[in-house]
């Protein structure tokens, strides 16, 4: 799910389930009156950003006493459970009209930004379809579906359709050939998107169209030396947006209805709060670049770069479901998704091992850049460092501890084994397995559960 509101994925479960709004709302509004434990890892971040909070406007909202909570601390918030309940009951008008959306303004108008009550009004009563069109590509007998412009999502496709020309299996995984590759892949695919991504338009159609095509990453291809590092990629000038604070989930029910998620305000309370309500408005407009004919420059009804990006993989043939993947971490998500699915297919690791397996990120994961230092994990081996370095990669940090979320923070539902198996078409559609693999990723906080 990208930045369209989120009445319009209400919406759809309510057609695909048969829920009211109040079955919907339910859960979010017991949280939020009765209550939820917060994490380690989430206290660990509310309470880098306390100063922070102090000082932005309606921050004393998600503060108790002027601190951040503390891992254990019981978290509340009533004005929350309120806007909910009359959500319930009224549906989305009641947000994006009247007292709240005169609130959302007001908040946004005290930090010096635009928003209007009819900004909302129309935002709310957009004829846009709410079922957006995912892209895709094939790689070795199954399809890997994701987000469309402006998210990132088309990152991963071409790096996947530049990587699916080499035996990747036959690659020394201790001498830093295997994760050489993966790396220019990526830069290359990295370069595009920053460059071309933007705002759905005829134009961002022939780009993701480009970026997409296996013929593109054939010729992408040969800028690759299996022997040495690419000097540049990009001119040293070019935007990077900033960083993102995603939450991402994904499900599958016992009639075999999969769902992968992905939600975020971007900056990790947005860039205002909504004191009233008890909710933060999220600053996904500071993901314009400010150079002007750019694809992703600001424009009058044009939506920003986006880094969200879950990922569902079916059966090429049949169609049929077989895994969803997706990771928070900003524009670390197509890093972090590669080497996880990658890691299951090429090397033949269970969901939990490839989750966990050490990884890489170019750049220092809050922001990318395709000719950045490349920060490797905790776990890597010397033979691989070495291998990188002996090829000419610019290395940075060595991420250790609560600073491994900056790789990402992946996690995977499958069905069965397919991974396993032998690459071809029939070969996914063998066995029809039932039982399902989870990965949850230590990096953040996370859970695999099953009821």
């Amino acid at each position: 799910c990208r930045e369209k509101a989120w009445f319009s994925r209400v919406f759809l479960i309510q057609i695909c389930l048969q829920l009211t709004m109040a079955d919907i709302l339910g859960p979010a509004i017991r949280y939020a009156e009765d209550g939820f434990p917060v994490s380690p890892i989430t206290a660990s971040v509310w309470q880098r950003r306390e100063s922070k909070l102090r000082a932005m406007h309606g921050g004393h909202t998600f503060l108790r006493f002027g601190k951040a909570p503390c891992c254990g601390d019981v978290l509340r918030n009533h004005r929350l459970a309120n806007v909910l309940k009359v959500l319930a009951q009224e549906g989305p008008a009641a947000f994006y009209e009247g007292p709240v959306a005169q609130a959302v303004v007001d908040a946004v108008s005290a930090v010096g930004g635009v928003l209007s009550l009819e900004d909302l009004k129309n935002h709310f009563q957009s004829s846009e379809n709410p079922v957006v069109p995912t892209i895709s590509t094939t790689y070795h007998g199954v399809r890997v579906h994701t987000m469309g412009p402006p998210s990132q999502g088309a990152i991963l496709l071409e790096a996947l359709n530049i990587l699916e020309g080499y035996n990747l299996k036959s690659y020394d995984q201790t001498s830093g050939e295997y994760f050489h590759l993966l790396i220019e892949a990526l830069r290359l695919a990295i370069a595009d998107g920053l460059s071309c991504v933007s705002s759905p338009d005829q134009n961002s159609r022939k780009s993701l169209d480009r970026m997409t095509c296996k013929r593109h990453a054939e010729e992408r291809r040969t800028l690759i030396d299996k022997t040495r590092a690419i000097h540049k990629v990009v001119a040293a000038d070019i935007q990077v947006p900033p960083q993102s604070h995603t939450t991402f989930l994904t499900t599958v029910d016992e009639h075999g209805n999969a769902c992968s998620f992905i939600n975020s305000n971007f900056h990790r309370f947005g860039c205002t709060i909504v004191q009233e309500y008890g909710f933060a408005v999220h600053s996904r407009a500071s993901s314009f670049v400010g150079v002007e004919g750019h694809p992703n420059c600001v424009g009058p009804l044009k939506k920003p770069y986006h880094t969200l990006m879950p990922v569902m993989i079916t059966e090429t043939h049949s169609c049929d479901w077989v895994a969803n993947i997706g990771s928070l971490g900003g524009y670390a998500q197509p890093h972090a998704i590669l080497q996880v699915l990658l890691g299951m297919m090429e090397l033949g690791l269970n969901p939990q091992e490839a989750v966990e397996r050490p990884r890489f990120m170019i750049g220092d994961g809050p922001s990318v850049h395709p000719d950045s230092a490349i920060d490797l994990e905790d776990g890597l081996s010397p033979e691989v460092i070495q291998g990188l370095e002996e090829r000419g990669h610019r290395l940075g940090c060595t991420l250790r501890g609560a600073r491994r979320r900056n790789m990402g923070s992946a996690h995977v539902i499958t069905r069965g084994s397919w991974w396993r198996r032998v690459r071809g078409p029939a070969s996914y559609a063998e066995g029809r397995d039932v039982f399902l693999w989870f990965g949850s990723d230590p990096r953040g906080d996370a859970a695999a559960m099953a009821y």
